[in-house]
């Protein structure tokens, strides 16, 4: 395919044959050079969309090949949204061959979740780091169920926070951060996050020689997550509490 100069979101919105044309700000994220960037978008936002129309503007100007893409999400239901989008996109723009009818692969652009693409380069060149290519990366739900059955088979004393009987209180603390887009825009006006601290309690009695009673409290006063500007669900699930307070109860018994 010959490269073709676009100058306009209206010259791309022709070229994907599609009454979209970006704003101002998506404009600049869709011609960006191929350097490393963040673009922080809300819901709602059109990010898929953006993507796909940065996909086309890329590869309708030359700069890259349909397979030389690589798009990367976490859930299997946005990889197949995204990868659909992409793949009509660039047909549409007509940059991308229709499937043969001998069954020969369309080259097109790659696009899965995180775990499946690091499966697949698992299995095609787990051998160079002395792996068999059918070695698996291990799922969430295998990683669980992994941590329970040690903790079932464990025979030995499980010591929480301390020996003692009296119950003892954890500090969580987290410092205060800058906004993800100060790292490539040092003047950016979004807010960051301030410091965070949490509180547990939590104790455990020894009832008899085989009984031992244990409980506690996470998150003791509650505390709500801060607001991270950007984030899809407003927050930041993997560093801030998003469950609230909570409580649990155990007993252990030795036979």
């Amino acid at each position: 395919m010959t490269p073709r100069a676009i100058g306009s979101p209206a010259e791309l919105a022709a070229a994907m044959k599609t009454p979209w044309e970006a704003s101002e700000q998506q404009w600049a994220a869709i011609t960006a050079p191929l350097t490393p960037a963040v673009v922080v978008a809300g819901a709602g936002s059109g990010k898929t969309t953006l993507m796909a129309a940065r996909v086309v503007y890329l590869v309708l100007t030359g700069q890259v090949r349909p397979e030389e893409v690589l798009g990367l999400t976490f859930t299997t239901k946005a990889a197949s949204e995204l990868r659909t989008r992409i793949r009509e996109a660039l047909r549409d723009a007509g940059a991308l061959d229709e499937v043969a009818d001998d069954g020969e692969d369309v080259l097109e652009p790659t696009v899965a979740t995180y775990n499946a693409y690091a499966a697949a380069l698992l299995t095609d060149h787990g051998l160079r780091i002395g792996h068999e290519p059918d070695t698996r990366v291990i799922t969430d739900a295998a990683r669980y169920q992994l941590g329970a059955r040690v903790v079932d088979r464990y025979t030995g004393e499980i010591v929480l926070l301390s020996d003692e009987d009296d119950p003892q209180l954890r500090w969580r603390f987290t410092d205060k951060m800058a906004d993800v887009t100060s790292v490539v825009r040092p003047n950016s006006a979004l807010p960051g996050t301030p410091s965070y601290s949490l509180f547990d309690l939590s104790g455990r009695v020894k009832l008899n020689s085989a009984l031992t009673l244990r409980a506690g409290i996470t998150n003791l006063f509650d505390k709500k997550p801060p607001l991270v500007a950007g984030s899809f669900s407003g927050t930041s699930p993997g560093t801030f509490d998003v469950e609230g307070r909570s409580f649990f109860v155990g007993v252990r018994a030795n036979f």
